[in-house]
């Protein structure tokens, strides 16, 4: 009996340490991930998100309250991250992850696809060919515009009808985004494929004025000007 009694014992004690274990083990890896967020070593950084990502819900939460983002932004992430570096195939503008981030106004989710490799200026495959800065230019999302150019992104990358970041910020009146892009050195004249220059296509007269404060003109002015008019020679080989 004694020795039954024993064994029992130590089955119900070893019992209650593989569920102490299970308990405590969750929070101690959801510690360990967090930590690896606040590296600077990016590398480290992935394996974080990936680590929390993989535990679920709690891991999900986790993430929530590091980068005090809401929960749907973090679902975003979760749904995206393993394939972040290829065109969403439910997307029928071939767009990237980056490019949804960019456009809904998820500056966290943006800047950790980026954080995991994914190039700042890729362009969509599909629909214009648009790079993540065209999407946040053009809804007037700020604080990604400031990342995407912290992260070298390309201000006068032109999509397939050659419309640049700044003809979209432009075109949807955000004068601080144009004012943002005009400090990083943007080109001001950068034309369309229809000839037309951001001061063309703004309805803005605070942004035409930005605009022209910095050497910007229409597309007309550009074409009578005399640094865009065609050499003699030019002109003569075409005829």
């Amino acid at each position: 009996m004694k020795l039954y009694f024993k064994l029992t014992i130590f089955v119900l004690v070893l019992f209650a340490l593989v569920i102490a274990t299970c308990l405590l083990w969750t929070p101690v890896k959801i510690r360990y991930y967090v930590g690896k967020l606040q590296s600077d070593d990016p590398k480290e950084q992935v394996a974080g998100v990936s680590g929390l990502l993989d535990i679920g819900a709690k891991g999900r939460k986790a993430l929530v309250e590091h980068y005090n983002c809401s929960e749907k932004e973090i679902e975003f992430l979760a749904k995206y991250w393993a394939n972040c570096n290829e065109p969403v195939n439910e997307d029928e503008f071939g767009r990237y992850p980056l490019h949804l981030a960019s456009e809904d106004g998820w500056k966290d989710a943006a800047g950790l696809f980026l954080t995991k490799g994914v190039s700042v200026n890729v362009k969509s495959k599909g629909g214009t060919g648009m790079a993540a800065l065209h999407y946040a230019a053009g809804i007037g999302h700020k604080d990604i515009v400031a990342l995407l150019i912290l992260k070298n992104a390309d201000v006068n990358a032109k999509d397939n009808l050659g419309m640049t970041p700044l003809h979209f910020a432009a075109w949807n009146n955000y004068k601080e985004t144009v004012d943002m892009l005009i400090l990083k050195g943007v080109d001001v004249n950068g034309m369309n494929f229809k000839g037309k220059t951001p001061l063309d296509i703004t309805r803005d007269d605070e942004i035409k004025s930005l605009l022209r404060s910095h050497g910007a003109k229409t597309g007309e002015e550009l074409k009578k000007s005399i640094e865009y008019r065609v050499p003699s020679t030019e002109k003569e080989k075409k005829k």
